[in-house]
């Protein structure tokens, strides 16, 4: 892969471009000017922005590290030539402000055709032959990180060195898992199989006690049925003498309650009657008095209506009264008109005389119409139609009082019988009671007596059945728990059986990674030895580089190699340079020509050593592209 240009809002970079060429490429640039940046874009622009990562102590996740300082979307592009020679343009953008970069597009350069196989999450893997790990730890040199940290993706592809070229297996991976496994399976008294054990010992300490509680059961049933027989005959003994005893009771207090409900009945029926005739009392328009006053008032009450009803009879004279005031009228306006004495005297005794009888008429008119209204308030009185009916009306009330004093004796009567049995029937019911109550002394007392003893025999001898019922009922179901002993014992075999399988499996994969390693050090050493030598002029010959990447160098005059501890910085950047370029070299797939990205990686050379290392890259940027960011 050939990366030919690009253009970036990305950090202090805004929307400034670049350009490379084949080869090595030297950008030199001063401090502050973005070399750093432009670096961290390549890796974002082939693997994205990690949006999960946060912010740790000391360092700043990449989306917020190199957001734009000009505030707009974090955004850029890339062209470049793939390992098949396609010209290829990656274009990535942010729509959303806490997941920059993931609008992804890649198309064939100078068209809008997308290369089908490339997407936003496998672009750099497709591209560069790696994956991100990988890149960062091998290819990509950011400034201060020369030093290489083992992890599984790098040991994958270091080992595909020498096997079939598969990229999917890691020793450390594989033996970790393995271990643990092992450790879940028994590890001290916290593994599968101690757990096990310890659970095969609950379930068989639940059977024993299971048997031990399955016999108790069994003597208390026995035990409880004897009981039970000796229960049974006692109340059968005191059932037979109790119950003509209480049948008799029982008669006569059904008896008396029988004769209690039909004098009750009988003392409701004359309540309604009462109720009854006092409400026709109610009704009649007499509403007190004795009812021979009242007769006697009646039959002087009829004479009277009889004497006015004559006297009203006559108040329809009120006419004459009118016809002798016209008259009277007449006269004198007659007597007066004529102007004449004898006239005029002749009309005033006539009109006095017509005033006159006005006068009697209408006296005895006004008597006629206070006897009517008198007549009427007696008729009323009595609710008659006339006066023949008033002393019917009181013949009727006095029949009213009659019936409803009858009534009310005889309701009083049936009160003091209804009292009486009612009274009766109390009797009955303490008599019943205490003919039923035996409690008393004698021989169905004593009888009695046992019987409860026996009961409570009987139910402490029911508590503990239940109790160890329940005991059983806690422990579980014999069936499942034998069961589930056969099945833990089988478990057990198979995880022991397993345990030892990841023993051997353990041994061998570790003796299989020694002589995987035991091929790939020497090769990687003897690379980065022939780089190192070159770099530092045959200063150095000898490098041990072990699986976790600690490396030891000697020179020539050297017997014994020394650990970078006692090496100088520049020395040290030259061995972990050695490093990356021999793990860039038999490690990254040469078919898609990965590209290695360096910044600033010689500031702690001198001249002489800084041109060696020059010289080393134009070397191996025969075969690949390099980048190389620097202030010098």
């Amino acid at each position: 892969m050939i990366i030919r240009s690009m253009t970036a809002k990305f950090g202090v970079l805004n929307g400034e471009s670049m350009q490379f060429k084949d080869g090595l490429n030297v950008i030199v640039r001063p401090n502050e000017s973005g070399k750093s940046t432009w670096c961290a874009f390549i890796r974002c622009m082939l693997y994205g922005v990690d949006s999960s990562a946060r912010a740790r102590k000391g360092s700043l996740p990449d989306k917020t590290r190199f957001a734009p300082w000009s505030g707009t979307p974090m955004e850029g592009s890339m062209d470049l030539i793939d390992g098949e020679g396609r010209e290829i343009t990656l274009r990535r953008g942010t729509a959303n402000p806490d997941r920059p970069m993931r609008q992804f597009s890649a198309v064939f350069t100078g068209t809008d055709i997308p290369v089908p196989e490339l997407n936003g999450t496998n672009a750099g893997q497709i591209l560069t032959g790696v994956t991100a790990d990988v890149f960062s730890r091998s290819a990509f040199v950011g400034q201060g990180a020369l030093s290489i940290i083992n992890s599984p993706d790098l040991e994958r592809q270091i080992s595909s060195m020498v096997l079939t070229g598969e990229e999917d297996t890691s020793f450390d991976e594989a033996a970790g898992r393995l271990r643990t496994w092992r450790h879940k399976i028994a590890y001290n008294q916290k593994g599968m199989v101690p757990e096990l054990e310890a659970n095969m010992r609950d379930t068989q300490k639940k059977l024993e006690d299971l048997e031990q509680e399955s016999e108790r059961l069994r003597l208390l049933h026995v035990r409880s049925a004897q009981e039970e027989e000796k229960c049974r005959k006692l109340e059968n003994a005191i059932a037979s003498s109790r119950r003509q005893t209480r049948q008799q009771a029982l008669e006569n207090l059904q008896n008396s309650r029988r004769d209690l409900q039909t004098a009750q009945q009988e003392y409701d029926r004359l309540c309604v009657k009462h109720r009854a005739d006092q409400a026709a009392l109610s009704h009649s328009p007499i509403s007190e008095g004795a009812p021979e006053q009242v007769l006697e008032q009646a039959k002087r009450d009829e004479a009277q209506a009889r004497s006015l009803r004559r006297k009203s009879e006559r108040r329809n004279s009120f006419l004459w009264c009118v016809l002798f005031l016209l008259l009277a009228a007449a006269a004198a306006f007659f007597g007066i008109r004529t102007g004449q004495r004898v006239y005029e005297v002749l009309g005033c005794l006539v009109a006095a005389l017509a005033a006159a009888l006005a006068v009697i008429f209408y006296r005895r008119n006004l008597r006629g119409e206070r006897a009517h209204r008198e007549y009427l308030r007696i008729l009323q009185h009595y609710d008659a139609g006339s006066e023949k009916e008033i002393v019917h009306a009181a013949e009727n009330y006095a029949n009213l009082v009659a019936a409803c004093s009858a009534s009310r004796l005889e309701m009083q009567q049936a009160a003091e019988k209804l009292e009486k049995l009612r009274n009766y029937r109390d009797s009955i019911e303490k008599e019943t009671l205490t003919e039923l109550d035996f409690s008393g002394n004698g021989t169905e007392s004593q009888q009695a007596a046992e019987l409860q003893n026996q009961r409570q025999v009987l139910r402490r001898y029911g508590e503990a059945i239940a109790q160890t019922q329940g005991r059983m009922q806690a422990l579980g179901d014999p069936m499942v728990l034998r069961s589930s002993l056969t099945t833990m014992e089988q478990r057990r075999r198979d995880l022991r059986e397993t345990y030892e399988a990841m023993a051997l499996a353990l041994d061998v994969l570790t003796e299989s990674d020694a002589e995987i390693h035991s091929r790939v050090s020497p090769k990687l050493a003897k690379c980065a030895a022939d780089y190192m030598s070159v770099m530092t002029q045959g200063r150095y010959e000898n490098l041990l580089i072990s699986r976790d990447f600690s490396m030891k160098a000697a020179r020539a005059e050297d017997l014994l190699p020394h650990s970078t501890q006692y090496l100088s910085a520049g020395t040290v950047d030259l061995l972990y340079i050695a490093v990356r370029l021999a793990v860039c070299t038999q490690a990254l797939p040469s078919e898609t020509g990965c590209p290695i990205i360096l910044d600033d990686p010689f500031a702690n050379l001198d001249e002489d050593r800084r041109g060696q290392a020059m010289k080393l890259l134009e070397t191996l940027a025969a075969d690949r592209q390099i980048l190389l960011f620097t202030c010098r």
